[in-house]
């Protein structure tokens, strides 16, 4: 994938952050989409995978890309920090976040 193609998802997401649905609070009974069932994270963390998948498909973001990111950064731990200081589910760093709209210390 091109920096290019990337720098346009991050764009889209942006445009959609602020009219996506919230995040979920509880998995679901059922997947309609298979795409948005978890199946990386351990059992503790499967709400938090639904979560990184139905944020990615809200994006237009394939959902199994933002898992795998997910699944590698932190194995889906929201309270994830590293000695960089970047933090998070997704890994994100501060500039980065403030450059998509939001503070990540508020997650």
């Amino acid at each position: 994938m091109a920096d290019r193609d990337i720098l346009d998802m991050i764009n889209e997401y942006e445009g959609n952050a602020n009219t996506s649905a919230p995040l979920p609070t509880e998995l679901p009974e059922g997947y309609a989409d298979p795409s948005l069932k978890p199946n990386l994270a351990p059992e503790d963390r499967q709400l938090e995978e639904y979560r990184v998948r139905f944020a990615a498909q809200e994006a237009g973001i394939d959902p199994d890309i933002a898992a795998a990111a997910a699944f590698q950064e932190s194995s889906f731990n929201p309270d994830a920090v590293s000695r960089t200081g970047v933090r998070g589910t997704m890994q994100v760093t501060k500039r980065t976040a403030n450059g998509l709209g939001y503070d990540r210390d508020d997650y």
